[in-house]
């Protein structure tokens, strides 16, 4: 048996060896590798769907939550990147940061709506 070299290859092989073991435990919610490895295949397929390719880059500006790590394994799978923006930096931070990454996606969490259509007015590579 060969030793999974990729995030992909990791979640699979967890997901085979235990599918309703604990993978995460956030704030009294429990996901199994199946559900976690489920999740991630959706949002690989979302991104896809979106028309993102290998190389390109998304942001995320949210509070600490498994659904960043979701993204991030999901960007693993299509060859994405993300960058976690600090939700603390002002917007013009923000908009720094997401146009410095050249993102071409950006998720937000409910809490930043507002700010976050502030950032993209200043994005161009949102806004297009």
């Amino acid at each position: 048996m060969t030793t999974p070299t990729t995030f992909t290859a990791i979640l699979a092989d967890w997901e085979a060896r235990q599918p309703d073991a604990v993978a995460i435990t956030f704030a009294g919610t429990h996901r199994t590798w199946a559900e976690l490895a489920h999740r991630v295949r959706r949002l690989a397929a979302a991104l896809r769907a979106a028309g993102l390719q290998p190389g390109d880059r998304v942001a995320v500006l949210d509070l600490n939550h498994p659904s960043c790590l979701e993204l991030t394994l999901a960007c693993a799978q299509v060859g994405t990147a993300d960058a976690v923006v600090n939700f603390r930096l002002a917007p013009p931070e923000i908009a720094y940061v997401i146009n410095d990454a050249k993102a071409r996606l950006l998720f937000v969490g409910p809490e930043f709506a507002a700010r976050s259509r502030s950032c993209v007015a200043i994005c161009p590579l949102l806004s297009a």
